[in-house]
């Protein structure tokens, strides 16, 4: 009776440990003398689902924006001024 408990145990758990699967994009933004942008808004697209994902650079141009679904992104940085 252990096996067929095991195999339900497996089949239970295998789609949440798949489902856990994700990506992170992270980078510095500089401009075209390489100096660090703060707070630029930094937007990633899902090239396939044209879902988007936004966050900023921090004091030291720095970004990250994790828990994206596996996938090509594009990716765009902007800041006034």
């Amino acid at each position: 009776m252990l096996g067929p408990r095991l195999a339900s145990l497996f089949l239970v758990l295998f789609p949440i440990v798949a489902a856990a699967q994700n990506a992170t994009i992270q980078g510095l933004v500089t401009d075209s003398s390489k100096a660090l942008i703060t707070g630029a808004k930094v937007t990633v697209t899902n090239l396939a689902t044209q879902t988007t994902r936004s966050g900023a650079t921090n004091a030291q141009g720095f970004y990250t924006l994790p828990l994206l679904e596996p996938g090509s992104y594009g990716i765009e940085a902007e800041s006034p001024g």
